[in-house]
C-alpha cells in the first residue's frame, strides 16, 4: 500500500520500492511524467486518484498513458490527463470516475472486459 501526497516529477512503476498497489494519490498529490513514459504503470493493480496524474510527450505518435495497468481497478476523483489514453487496461478491470479523464486519443480503453 502506497500514498503519494506531494508532487512526483517522474512516472511511477508499481512494484518498485516506495510504490506498491493499492496506490492512492491524495488531493495534495500529483504525478507528472515530465514528458517521458506513462504516468502510472503496473500489472494487476489498484489506483485511487484524488489529485492529478499527467502524462505528456509522444510515443510512436500515440502519446503516453496517464494510468496503464495490465488489469485492475482505477477509481478517479481527481484529474487524469494524457497525450495518449487517460486510462488503459490491457486486461479486465473496472474504472470508476467522478473526476476528469482526458486523453488526447481516448479517455478509457481496454483489450479486456472493463466495467465503467
Amino acid at each position: 500500500m502506497s500514498t503519494i501526497s506531494t508532487t512526483i516529477n517522474h512516472g511511477v512503476i508499481l512494484g518498485q520500492p516506495g510504490y506498491y498497489t493499492p496506490l492512492t494519490v491524495t488531493s495534495t498529490g500529483a504525478v507528472n511524467n515530465n514528458g517521458t513514459g506513462r504516468g502510472i504503470f503496473g500489472g494487476n493493480a489498484t489506483v485511487v486518484n484524488y489529485g492529478r496524474i499527467t502524462a505528456s510527450g509522444s510515443s510512436g505518435g500515440y502519446g503516453y498513458q496517464g494510468v496503464y495497468l495490465g488489469s485492475g481497478y482505477v477509481n478517479n476523483h481527481g484529474t487524469i490527463t494524457a497525450s495518449g489514453n487517460a486510462v488503459l487496461l490491457q486486461g479486465a478491470g473496472t474504472v470508476v470516475n467522478s473526476g476528469l479523464l482526458y486523453g488526447h486519443r481516448w479517455g478509457i480503453t481496454s483489450r479486456g472486459l472493463v466495467s465503467v
